[in-house]
């Protein structure tokens, strides 16, 4: 998995890449958006590609309204797809919203 930093070097590449959205940081009052280039798509995946990336969507949009209880089942989906090239992500997400103690309903 490649980062890549901003939406205009993101939006240069999605015309040939799969590029997804992984998360905002403050820097300096400015918010700045994260994404990553899936590389290793299996075969297999692509078929369901578009249902995988619209759930990964979802799951940054939810995870920025704090909708924590949406963002663990589809962590639970997606784990393992984009050939598992998010799976670091995803447990980070997870991590992050167990550390929070929130509850989840």
């Amino acid at each position: 998995m490649n980062i890549i930093i901003g939406d205009v070097a993101a939006e240069r590449l999605r015309e040939n890449y799969t590029v997804l959205e992984l998360e905002t940081f403050v820097v300096s009052g400015n918010p700045i958006k994260t994404y990553c280039v899936a590389n290793n798509i299996p075969i297999p995946e692509i078929a369901n590609l578009e249902h995988y990336k619209s759930l990964h969507q979802k799951m940054i949009d939810e995870y920025n309204r704090g909708n924590y209880k949406f963002c663990l089942d589809a962590i639970e989906h997606l784990t393992g797809k984009f050939g598992g090239d998010l799976d670091t992500f995803y447990s980070t997400i997870s991590n992050k919203i167990s550390s929070q103690n929130v509850t989840l309903s």
